[in-house]
């Protein structure tokens, strides 16, 4: 199990959370709390964050969870990315963004991901330095 970590992408700070292959409740809950703690102590809409679930294992609990975690970290999220999702996640993933009304992108590939993280923040930095 890795903790979340900050990684630099195009000179943008990506805060990575990594539940990759995580199979248990208490791993995945470990987890949430490591990044919520971070995520809850940041100011407003300041952090990109990029989520790895590969063949991490998914029930109704764990998408409680996530439901709970996502719902919690809206007021400081700027933007959000999903990798790892397989057929069954996807699902899981579209009910739960319904539910919890949060814009995050899914990728299949990490650099894609990182690349359109790093490139949402430049956008919006143009978009206040034309204003």
């Amino acid at each position: 199990m890795k903790l979340p970590e900050t990684i630099h992408h195009h000179g943008k700070s990506i805060y990575y959370i990594d539940f990759s292959h995580l199979k248990s409740i208490e791993e995945i809950t470990t987890v949430i709390h490591n990044a919520k703690t971070y995520i809850r102590n940041q100011p407003p809409k300041s952090l990109l964050v990029l989520v790895s679930i590969s063949m991490m294992h998914i029930n109704t609990g764990i998408k409680e969870l996530f439901v709970d975690f996502i719902t919690g970290n809206r007021d400081h999220i700027y933007a959000s990315a999903v990798i790892g999702l397989n057929s069954l996640s996807q699902v899981v993933f579209k009910n739960t963004i319904r539910q919890t009304r949060r814009d995050i992108k899914a990728f299949q590939d990490i650099t894609d991901a990182k690349n359109w993280l790093s490139a949402k923040i430049s956008l919006e930095t143009a978009r206040l330095v034309a204003n």
